[in-house]
């Protein structure tokens, strides 16, 4: 699971004793760790974009002064 990055694979509660409370709340963290990772993917995409287009932006200048 941590290795391939893949938080939809979630154990399954069976009893509603203290075990099944592990269970559930290891499954919330999880789905709190995917939003994250969703997050943080999304985010490094826009600034990758911003980069990007700072770059061209740059070369653009570049290329004018020559």
């Amino acid at each position: 699971m941590s290795t391939s990055r893949d938080y939809s694979i979630r154990a399954t509660a069976v009893a509603r004793d203290e075990i099944g409370i592990v269970v559930r709340s290891f499954n919330d963290m999880l789905d709190h760790i995917a939003d994250r990772a969703a997050d943080l993917s999304k985010t490094n995409s826009e600034l990758q974009r911003e980069v990007d287009e700072r770059k061209r932006v740059e070369r653009d200048r570049v290329d004018a002064l020559e």
